[in-house]
């Protein structure tokens, strides 16, 4: 059996907040105890720890609660059904008896800290709660790429230093607290990705895919060239050609779950394209979604002020669909490197690839700050390039209705 689980102090009292709270609202006819007893009870764990976790419970809600979790952090995995550990087996039952918002932290918590340890379990719950990937999950081998988007005129660090950065990035462990990973979660469900069928110029049907965020109820931003890449397009037809699907995650066995899937809506004059500039300048499209979107509980993202710039070396993180397979948050504490404020441009370390335009780059406090819409393939991969939000915003304020 595998050492204790290792949980933060702040994640603990989480846990412990949550137990406790269940308990002591209990109906009264079954108590904060009753409703321990049922909690336990509906665990895999062996029925003689079972038994000794009931008879060591006193009533007191807090006290039981603080007394569960740290045993169970001390029991490593199930003997006999090593998918679980034992905390991750008690955190299973409590989900369903908490509202979303708690029940997202508590999944959260269980994908980011390996509570279950089985695939198809994580997959399932990823699903679930729409639980992006953390970018330290992937292997090296599936996070290559060539360089796509617009040519990078880049201002940034040389490839030696760049070197000691990517070595200086792979050393964090992507450890950061959990009110982090949950703003993470909440950020992704107001990501979805672009798909746009067109045919190329041999006739064939291919599929393009990009990455776009609700700034607003009904309005959906991404990159001008996630439309129209090639000057032979039409960018109008290929908007009639996409579709917006909003959580699409990898189930068990590698299948996808098809997530909510919206068309795009016609504007007052008759287009699907409501603002947009072209790659060579801001590179963006603003695009009004079917009214259905307005009952999926997809909320906007929280936009930063449109007079502040990020600075050097602050961060920067994306919610990306890179090679258009499913969600990925991809952190960088001090990602950026340069901000060319008389072009729009920002600059950064944090990584993306085909699939990744139109992401949302986000700073600390979980706010917009630009779109991504290039990268370039460097020995060290790590030249990125957005469009800051602020001309953005002075180009669609007035369809933000601010």
């Amino acid at each position: 059996m595998p050492g204790k689980i290792g949980l933060g102090r702040d994640e603990q009292k989480l846990l412990v907040s949550l137990l406790s709270g269940q308990a002591a609202n209990a109906p009264f006819a079954i108590g904060a105890k009753g409703y321990m007893e049922q909690l336990i009870d509906g665990t895999n764990w062996r029925t003689d720890w079972q038994n000794t976790r009931v008879q060591a419970l006193t009533g007191i809600a807090k006290f039981d609660a603080q007394e569960l979790v740290r045993w169970a952090l001390e029991q490593g995995t199930v003997e006999d059904n090593e998918r679980y550990t034992v905390l991750g087996s008690l955190l299973e039952v409590l989900i369903d008896d908490v509202s979303l918002e708690n029940a997202r932290k508590v999944a959260t918590l269980i994908v980011a800290r390996g509570l279950y340890r089985d695939s198809d379990l994580e997959a399932r719950l990823r699903m679930r709660y729409q639980i992006p990937l953390l970018a330290h999950e992937l292997a090296d081998a599936e996070r290559a790429g060539l360089g796509f988007g617009p040519e990078i005129d880049w201002c940034g660090p040389d490839d030696i230093e760049l070197q000691s950065k990517i070595i200086e990035l792979k050393k964090r462990a992507a450890k950061f607290k959990m009110e982090f990973l949950i703003q993470a979660t909440q950020r992704a469900s107001s990501v979805c990705k672009v798909e746009v069928d067109l045919e190329n110029q041999e006739g064939n049907p291919i599929r393009r895919f990009g990455t776009g965020v609700l700034v607003a109820p009904r309005l959906i931003l991404t990159n001008y060239h996630v439309l129209k890449e090639e000057d032979h397009e039409d960018i109008e037809e290929n908007a009639h050609n996409t579709v917006l699907r909003f959580g699409d995650y990898k189930a068990d066995e590698g299948n996808e779950k098809d997530g909510q899937t919206f068309e795009l809506d016609l504007a007052d004059d008759g287009s699907l394209i409501l603002e947009g500039s072209p790659e060579k300048d801001l590179d963006f499209v603003l695009l009004q979604v079917e009214s259905k979107i307005e009952d999926a509980e997809i909320e906007p993202v929280p936009i930063a002020d449109p007079s502040y710039v990020p600075g050097k070396k602050s961060a920067l993180h994306l919610v990306h669909h890179p090679g258009g397979e499913e969600m990925t948050v991809d952190f960088s504490p001090n990602g950026v490197a340069s901000v060319i404020s008389d072009t729009g441009k920002i600059q950064y370390f944090t990584w993306a690839m085909q699939g990744s335009s139109g992401a949302p780059c986000f700073d600390d406090d979980w706010r917009l700050v630009a779109i991504h819409h290039a990268e370039v393939n460097t020995t060290w991969g790590l030249r990125r390039e957005g469009i800051l939000f602020a001309p953005i915003h002075d180009k669609i304020k007035h369809l933000l209705g601010v």
